[in-house]
């Protein structure tokens, strides 16, 4: 007994740590890129940071719930760029739903790229706009769901939220974004330039 404890401890820092870093990554790429196209959103991400967090060297788990539009950017992005594509799950007992027949022993693959693209629970969805996330906007249920739901939600999911947060809270005041399309050629000119010398 004592053995398995020890085994399934060192799983889940496995997943916790690795699996929640490697996903961290991937998404703080996808909100960098979505903040490159748009300066509009990066201005009033500034704003917030700003008024909130100030010049302050440490932050706070307090002043990270204070970062709302920060929070409703992450959401978005990982609407738009889930870093896992889907869940899947197991049916025990025959089901219907919405006069769907599922089998008992069924294997269901639920895509949280998929659900997050779809027009029929998100108006313009492949627009990015973290307003869609606000407090006074209403979203369907069970349509959104980056980190999974229920009990076998991603046992990472707040690690991965605070981690995300703090790591883009601590880039912005160095983040300088270009406009993606006019300065392409230039930042690749001097990618040749200086790979050059």
């Amino acid at each position: 007994q004592e053995g398995s404890d020890d085994e399934n401890m060192v799983d889940n820092f496995v997943t916790f740590f690795v699996a929640g870093h490697e996903t961290t990554a991937n998404l703080l790429s996808f909100t960098i890129m979505e903040l490159a196209r748009h300066p509009e959103i990066v201005t009033k991400l500034q704003a917030e940071v700003d008024e909130v967090i100030g010049v302050k060297r440490d932050v706070a788990y307090e002043d990270l719930r204070k970062l709302k539009y920060l929070s409703q950017v992450l959401k978005e992005i990982l609407r738009l760029y889930p870093p896992v594509a889907g869940v899947m799950r197991w049916t025990e007992k025959k089901n219907v739903i919405e006069g769907i027949d599922i089998p008992a022993n069924t294997t269901l693959f639920f895509s949280t790229y998929l659900m997050g693209r779809m027009e029929r629970y998100f108006k313009n969805a492949l627009t990015f706009d973290p307003d869609r996330f606000s407090k006074d906007k209403s979203r369907p249920y069970f349509s959104y769901f980056p980190f999974s739901l229920g009990p076998r939600s991603c046992i990472g999911q707040l690690f991965a939220q605070v981690s995300k947060i703090i790591a883009l809270r601590m880039s912005t005041p160095i983040l300088v974004f270009v406009p993606f399309k006019r300065e392409v050629e230039n930042l690749r000119m001097l990618l040749i330039h200086s790979f050059s010398l």
